[in-house]
């Protein structure tokens, strides 16, 4: 694994470990930002701002998510971007995940696995994470279980 993805890993552990029982659940996708106009999507806010400078290298974006999935948060649905160097760029985004044959059967979970699973397979998406409530941080590269962490 490279410096990146391990930093992402670390980034998620953080995440689940801080979790509280309001907490919804989170998706992100980590993009290139060079394709990211291929990977489709729409915010599910109008009126949204990311409050300053954000990253997967402080502990502030950490907070800032963990604040925005609890259940009560008009911006806990949906998936947020991070690009290729940590920076959180898009939260609260309906993504269209188009349906194609993958080697790994989606029998569990619910949309936001299965988004995170088919949205994977996007030329733009580097990979995909979900954690939820009740269950460990996932990441999915290519369509298929890359790490349960």
């Amino acid at each position: 694994m490279n410096e990146f993805t391990n930093q992402f890993i670390d980034f998620l552990n953080k995440i689940n470990y801080n979790k509280d029982e309001k907490f919804s659940g989170l998706g992100v996708i980590v993009y290139d930002s060079r394709k990211l106009t291929s990977l489709k999507s729409i915010s599910l806010q109008d009126k949204y701002e990311i409050p300053g400078e954000m990253n997967i290298y402080d502990d502030k974006t950490i907070e800032y998510l963990l604040e925005i999935s609890a259940n009560n948060h008009m911006l806990h649905d949906g998936f947020h971007f991070i690009d290729e160097n940590g920076r959180l760029t898009h939260v609260c985004q309906f993504v269209e995940a188009r349906i194609r044959k993958t080697a790994l059967v989606i029998n569990k979970g619910g949309a936001r696995y299965a988004t995170a699973i088919l949205s994977s397979i996007s030329p733009a998406v580097i990979m995909s994470a979900i954690i939820g409530n009740k269950y460990e941080p996932l990441i999915f590269k290519n369509g298929k279980l890359f790490t349960k962490l």
